[in-house]
């Protein structure tokens, strides 16, 4: 059996995958981003990371993944983006990084700052 991994190492990985896909898409538009598949697939592998660390972090510690806003829904994209990839927008992506990105960004800092 494995020791679960630090909660903060888990957070550190979504930390960082949220400020990359910030910026991969720093002053594109949802055009460009539709039709430019190497910054599509980043971001789809950095929510996937982002959702995989999480679903470790609610398996661990769910008490600091509820913490974190809308970790139900983060946790079922990343299912979605690696196990219904056909059935993904690139404009469902996009909805997602410029709405709801940005909360996931400031909930993490908040989490890490907080336990140092």
């Amino acid at each position: 059996m494995s020791t679960p991994r630090d909660p903060r190492i888990l957070l550190w990985d979504m930390n960082n995958g949220a400020l990359a896909i910030a910026q991969f898409v720093d002053g594109i538009s949802d055009s460009e981003f539709e039709e430019n598949d190497l910054i599509r697939a980043a971001v789809e592998r950095k929510f996937s990371i982002i959702g995989e660390a999480l679903d470790a972090l609610f398996k661990s510690n769910p008490d600091l993944a509820a913490r974190i806003s809308n970790f139900r829904q983060i946790i079922n994209f990343r299912h979605l983006l690696n196990h219904h990839y056909s059935k993904v927008e690139s404009y469902t992506i996009w909805t997602t990084v410029k709405d709801d990105l940005p909360k996931l960004i400031e909930n993490l800092s908040n989490l890490l700052t907080e336990l140092g």
